[in-house]
């Protein structure tokens, strides 16, 4: 029975759709990654052999990724190189060395637009929390004490 859920998992799985590199690469870069670690793990990939693992990873790339993946330098030779140096060197070339100041800085000027839901104010931060090298302990006060300047700033703006 066990065996028989895997492989409709394995065979109900779909792999995700290719790397796009055009428009807002970061965001790109993030919702492939994270769908490659689903599917990698709902087909167990880690027990395939790695070259089969390369060709299913190069497979989810488009065209232009393709080039880009040519273009990068490894450590390691061709023949023994693993998905997970491919999917470093990507992480590294979409979203590159992070300034964590200047990541503090963009989270600590976000503003609440008009008309924006609180969800997705509060969404947003947690997104750009992630960039900003918040120890893990910390952030939910740190989110917090964000969404209460903000809040303190709109109501005196209001009151002006």
């Amino acid at each position: 029975k066990m065996s028989e859920d895997k492989n409709t998992l394995k065979q109900a799985a779909k792999p995700p759709t290719p790397l796009c590199l055009e428009g807002n690469m970061m965001e790109n870069w993030k919702t492939f990654k994270k769908r490659w670690s689903n599917y990698a793990l709902l087909i167990d990939l880690a027990k395939e052999k790695r070259e089969l693992q390369i060709a299913l990873l190069e497979n989810c790339l488009s065209d232009d990724a393709l080039k880009i993946l040519e273009g990068f330098v490894f450590d390691t030779q061709e023949n023994e190189r693993t998905v997970q140096q491919i999917l470093d060197a990507f992480e590294k070339y979409t979203i590159g060395e992070t300034n964590e100041t200047l990541e503090r800085f963009k989270f600590a000027k976000r503003q609440q637009c008009e008309g924006e839901s609180i969800d997705k104010f509060i969404t947003d931060l947690r997104i750009m929390m992630k960039t900003c090298g918040y120890c893990n302990g910390c952030s939910d006060s740190i989110l917090r004490d964000r969404i209460v300047v903000v809040s303190t700033a709109t109501k005196q703006e209001k009151n002006y």
